[in-house]
């Protein structure tokens, strides 16, 4: 506190910000790293695919963010062969910028193992948040995709 003379009286304003504070999020699966043909169902893993995840924060108070977003990819199998965790990627808020962003996951050859009768997996994204100082943040989301069975 001052040493000074304290002022008796103080008034503040909160500006009518937060209402509009809107996140979109979504996530969709690709034959191609251009988003241009779109995934079959059945699909061969021994080829290449690729899901992408847009996201965009909107509003006023979307000014005031700053800190990392946090993104990944999953496929849980249906039945018995092993699932797939990508890393979880980090991109930096920026609390100026007015486009979507964006993250695209590739699944190589080899990213999966599936039975050899094929395996059904339902793929999904999920999206975070970490403050400034690198602790969890307030927003979470996530989007559940379709089920795609990989064959050998």
């Amino acid at each position: 506190m001052p040493n000074g003379i304290t002022f008796q009286e103080c008034q503040w304003e909160l500006g009518p910000i937060a209402h509009d504070l809107n996140l979109t999020l979504s996530a969709s699966f690709w034959e191609d790293e251009t988003g241009t043909i779109p995934a079959e169902s059945v699909v061969s893993a021994s080829e290449t695919y690729y899901v992408k995840v847009e996201w965009q924060l909107t509003g006023h108070l979307q000014r005031h963010f700053c800190g990392q977003w946090q993104v990944k990819i999953d496929l849980e199998s249906i039945g018995i062969a092993d699932e797939y965790t990508s890393d979880l990627i980090t991109v930096d808020m920026d609390p100026c910028k007015d486009d979507a962003y964006s993250e695209v996951f590739t699944l190589t050859s080899g990213t999966l193992n599936p039975h050899p009768g094929g395996t059904v997996y339902l793929v999904s994204t999920t999206l975070s948040s970490l403050d400034p100082c690198g602790d969890p943040g307030h927003i979470w989301g996530y989007c559940v995709g379709p089920t795609v069975m990989f064959v050998p």
